[in-house]
């Protein structure tokens, strides 16, 4: 369990920083400021929360399905990430 914490906080540093990166650039290309609305450690804190979230979920999911458990995980999350996205777009 402790290595599937750190590789979900390492991950989600990663994908905080890489978001950073890319938000920096948007606000560049676009000349737009979204400090009001989230700043780079709201959006660090975002990317981690849900990636130690998403591991601790496979941790449980790889103990309770012990055959696929790669595809199942993966099938299952892509589906609740269409569904929480067409939920933000059909509120």
């Amino acid at each position: 369990m402790k290595q599937t914490l750190y590789h979900g906080a390492v991950s989600g540093l990663l994908a905080g920083l890489a978001a950073s990166i890319f938000n920096e650039a948007y606000c560049q290309a676009l000349i737009v400021d979204f400090t009001s609305v989230f700043t780079w450690l709201n959006l660090l804190a975002v990317c981690v929360f849900s990636c130690v979230l998403a591991s601790l979920g496979y941790f449980f999911f790889a103990k309770w399905v012990k055959k696929g458990t790669d595809s199942w995980f993966n099938a299952i999350f892509l589906i609740i990430s269409f569904i929480t996205f067409f939920a933000a777009i059909f509120k």
